[in-house]
């Protein structure tokens, strides 16, 4: 490829303007290589030229280099057109780049017998169906017997558009596992099953295809902790009674928002149009401060966390909280205060009003950013009564997410648990879909997602691979009940007796 420039024929031009900006910051260096360059360009044309005009060895050497030269550029230019006009070939689409494929089939003469073959014995094929708790063994013999019908025109179309839908960049054995399961009949093989439906190979293939992990961006990392120590130096108190979310971050220590799309942008564009300060209002477990914490992916602005316990049993928390309020300006920071009412609560005799009046003249500037979460029986004891705090933020009752929210949620929580860095299997898909079913059927005291987390959790200690036997077992544990041998009416009645 050319020292400067665009690739392909055409460079030498583009190549002039880059030349131009690099030139006035690096002069010395820009000089050396523009001269190199230039010899090179000019050079080989000039003794091609010389060539024609006298045959003699300074002719032979520019011949030569302007060969060179022309075949570098075709090389290039072909390369360039690859790139920006890429055509996919249906013919060997999935060998290229797969060394374990090119050793085991030859290039050109493959069947799709001999790839399903080589799929049955691969441990990323083989974590698809055990995410789903099925026998390797039993699945890939009964899709043998559907492969002999098949044609490698049908099966490399269907790659093809599934490589269109997920955007796939880098082929896997994944997706070529799951291409055969769109031509292959496997209708006759889920209704054995009666936990398994159609939909659930998909979800499978996009929980195998969603874990890989971000890496940090080392000089972003440097650099916030850099920014951090300078923003100490000047808000002291901010950094003493607060948390920086927004460094925490890049220890990836925060969940990304993955549900409730249609709240968090919401709250998103609240924030970015600073027209107003919000109150999130919503029972204990429903994930109110896992949203907002997921949010710091979203901002270049700090988050700062109150440590709300800290300010409280400080006996000058009125002045401090003002000052944390004032360096949170400075920085151009969010504040979230968890549990507001906690700061106006019966607790804090004798600075309660005080608390009150600075959160109120402080919204009323509308100077601080501020979100703020509380549960519904603290917001009618504590915040109804107090309209000046009401009066100048939004609003927001936060309900637990539906059940479609819900399967993401956990599988985004335990993304590095269902599939662990070995590659191994923690946790079927199915088991998250009982410890949902389950939790919503049993458990009437937690709310979601935080009963399904629990569920979950507990079945982990249970073992090295938790399936929906182990959420049945361990949530008979925990409610103290069997689960799926009661009648509705003898379920009712533990459930009485529970309330009892």
């Amino acid at each position: 490829m050319p020292l400067f420039g665009q690739k392909g024929f055409g460079s030498i031009v583009n190549g002039v303007f880059l030349k131009l900006l690099l030139l006035s910051l690096y002069l010395p260096f820009v000089l050396i290589l523009l001269t190199l360059e230039t010899l090179l360009y000019f050079g080989s044309l000039i003794g091609f030229i010389y060539f024609l005009l006298q045959f003699n060895l300074l002719g032979i050497i520019g011949i030569i280099l302007g060969v060179v030269l022309l075949l570098y550029y075709l090389y290039d230019f072909t390369n360039f057109l690859q790139i920006n006009h890429k055509h996919y070939s249906f013919e060997n689409i999935y060998l290229s780049g797969h060394s374990g494929l090119r050793n085991v089939l030859d290039l050109g003469k493959y069947n799709l017998y001999n790839l399903y073959q080589y799929l049955s014995k691969n441990e990323e094929a083989n974590n698809f169906l055990k995410l789903l708790e099925i026998d390797p063994s039993d699945f890939h013999s009964y899709v043998f017997e559907g492969i002999m019908n098949l044609s490698k025109q049908e099966y490399e179309q269907n790659l093809l558009d599934l490589i269109k839908k997920y955007g796939v960049k880098n082929l896997n054995e994944s997706i070529l596992f799951f291409a055969f399961l769109q031509v292959v009949n496997i209708d006759g093989f889920i209704a054995s099953r009666e936990q398994i439906s159609k939909d659930d190979f998909e979800k499978a293939f996009i929980i195998l295809n969603s874990s890989n992990i971000e890496r940090l961006d080392f000089s972003i990392s440097v650099l916030n902790r850099i920014s951090q120590e300078l923003n100490q130096a000047v808000t002291p108190t901010l950094y003493k009674y607060t948390e920086n979310l927004s460094r925490l971050k890049d220890k990836k220590k925060f969940f990304h928002n993955v549900s409730r799309n249609e709240l968090v942008n919401n709250i998103t564009a609240m924030i970015k149009a600073k027209s107003s300060n919000i109150l999130l209002s919503g029972k204990f477990g429903t994930g109110r401060s896992t949203l907002i914490k997921g949010l710091v992916y979203d901002f270049q602005q700090d988050f700062f966390q109150l440590n709300v316990d800290k300010l409280v049993e400080d006996k000058d928390s009125a002045s401090i909280l003002q000052r944390i309020i004032s360096e949170v300006g400075i920085v151009g920071g969010i504040l979230y205060i968890e549990n507001v009412h906690r700061l106006v609560s019966d607790n804090l005799t004798g600075s309660q009003e005080i608390l009150l009046n600075i959160l109120a003249s402080n919204l009323k500037s509308k100077k601080l950013r501020l979100i703020m979460s509380t549960d519904p029986i603290n917001l009618e004891k504590y915040l109804r009564s107090n309209p000046a705090i009401l009066h100048d933020i939004s609003l927001i009752d936060f309900h637990e997410p539906i059940d479609d929210d819900l399967e993401r949620i956990l599988i985004n929580h335990y993304a590095n648990k269902i599939i662990d860095h070995g590659n191994s299997v923690k946790i079927s898909y199915l088991a998250i879909k009982e410890a949902i079913a389950i939790s919503n059927q049993y458990n009437y005291t937690d709310n979601q997602p935080t009963k399904a987390i629990n569920l979950i959790t507990n079945a982990l200690a249970t073992g090295t691979f938790v399936s929906i036997n182990d959420i049945k077992m361990v949530a008979s544990q925990l409610y103290r009940m069997p689960i799926n041998t009661l009648s509705d009416e003898e379920r009712d009645k533990y459930l009485n007796l529970e309330d009892e």
